[in-house]
């Protein structure tokens, strides 16, 4: 193409042919801004420590465990007496002088049907099922932060592909100017030229858009700002040898859903047995201790100083059916436990055969979107030549062009799809966080 040629475009007599042509200078000098700037590279391990870290769901999870860390911690004060300290003032019948005393009083359960006992069981329970979430919770933002990173990875080699389509697609639009100026090229083929460059420009400033979404993602993953610049690697690695069956194995040792429904199921049972408590008699030891001052009382008033001691029994004879009620609730909270750590076995089971197959496909499909894209990328070689000395037609070339776009479209969804399917095995065999 003549030095100058382009901006001659510019002043072209056929209005239609300047419409047609006006808008590539701007799509070629705007649309290469779009990217995730030129920052340092932001690696994948960099991106989970940030999301763990500071992830806003992980830090309600950690909150939610430590609030039941605390009720199981603090509940062991049932096991202790309750100590008082009080000050009585009145008058005993038939005396004119009024007393007033001080003194400590301690009230210990001796016994109360273990209710204590298992109340304590429960919340140790619940503390367990709150880290086994917060587990859980780590686990998927994990899981979606890979799927995030790797997912800006892809729409940036999905970028690059178009990019290298575009910038033969400016090829093909000056050869068909020159041409068509040389009077050898037909005005036909330079239109279609142009609306193909146009096409592919729009193609490229749509993926763009789509990369600053995947990118924006990421961040709000990571919660950080929505329009945090950083670069992603370049490629997403597969694991070919990834230990399906031993994740199948350790999937009632290792898989957090399903200890998180066991031990949900421990609580309940906890709960029933502390609410059957309710039924038997109760034991109390009171130990007291009272002073009268001198100071306090009038002089000749009559006073019962000294240490006390008693203990007393009581045996729930009706209160307006509460403990019926309780342990009937309680009953039917263990059977919808037993009922969910049922269904859980069963998602899980199925997820994970699901996930396998998955995978299973998705490393055939990666080697075979492999061959065809080497197969496309020859194909697509020997037409550009074919076009170069005239022996084919531009349809064919760009048809040619396009199949190698499409090749390497599905080349690059195998591979990402192959990678959310693997990270997810590696979370349902419990190999994503691991239990320190």
């Amino acid at each position: 193409m003549r030095p100058g040629l382009l901006p001659q475009l510019f002043f072209a007599k056929s209005k239609r042919r300047r419409a047609l042509v006006t808008v590539i200078p701007f799509l070629l000098g705007g649309f290469y801004s779009f990217s995730l700037g030129e920052q340092s590279v932001l690696t994948l391990d960099e991106a989970v420590r940030i999301g763990l870290a500071q992830n806003f769901s992980i830090s309600l999870a950690k909150d939610a465990a430590e609030i039941a860390g605390n009720d199981r911690s603090f509940s062991r004060g049932a096991f202790l007496p309750e100590v008082a300290a009080g000050v009585t003032h009145g008058r005993e019948p038939g005396r004119d002088e009024s007393v007033t005393s001080a003194g400590l009083t301690a009230n210990w359960i001796i016994f109360d049907g273990l209710q204590n006992y298992h109340a304590y069981g429960r919340l140790k329970a619940r503390e367990r099922a709150a880290h086994l979430a917060h587990k859980d919770r780590m686990e998927r933002v994990l899981e979606e932060i890979v799927a995030a990173y790797y997912g800006i990875v892809r729409e940036k080699q999905v970028r690059e592909a178009l990019k290298e389509l575009l910038s033969v697609s400016e090829q093909r639009a000056k050869v068909a100017q020159a041409r068509l100026e040389l009077g050898s090229g037909s005005r036909l083929e330079q239109l279609q030229t142009l609306a193909d460059l146009n096409a592919d420009s729009s193609a490229l400033i749509d993926q763009a858009a789509r990369l600053h979404e995947a990118g924006v993602l990421l961040n709000s993953l990571l919660a950080r700002d929505a329009e945090t610049v950083f670069e992603v690697s370049d490629t997403i690695p597969l694991d070919y040898a990834l230990p399906v069956a031993a994740f199948a194995n350790a999937l009632p040792r290792d898989n957090t859903l399903l200890l998180l429904a066991a031990v949900d199921r421990d609580a309940a049972e906890k709960a029933v047995k502390e609410s059957r408590a309710l039924w038997y008699p109760r034991i109390n030891a009171q130990v007291s201790y009272y002073d009268t001052p001198e100071a306090w009382n009038p002089e000749g008033a009559d006073t019962r100083d000294g240490l006390g001691f008693g203990i007393s029994a009581s045996v729930p004879l009706f209160n307006r059916l509460q403990t019926l009620r309780q342990t009937r609730n309680a009953r039917i909270d263990l059977r919808r436990s037993e009922t969910g750590l049922a269904a859980t076995e069963q998602a899980v089971l199925a997820e994970f055969s699901s996930l396998t197959q998955r995978h299973a496909a998705g490393i055939m499909r990666v080697r075979l979107e492999e061959r065809n894209l080497e197969v496309s990328r020859l194909q697509a070689e020997a037409a550009e030549e074919r076009y170069r000395v005239g022996t084919t037609t531009y349809l064919e070339f760009r048809d040619a062009q396009r199949r190698q776009l499409d090749a390497r479209s599905r080349f690059i969804a195998a591979r990402f799809q192959t990678k959310v399917a693997e990270t997810a095995l590696r979370r349902l065999g419990g190999d994503l966080v691991r239990e320190q």
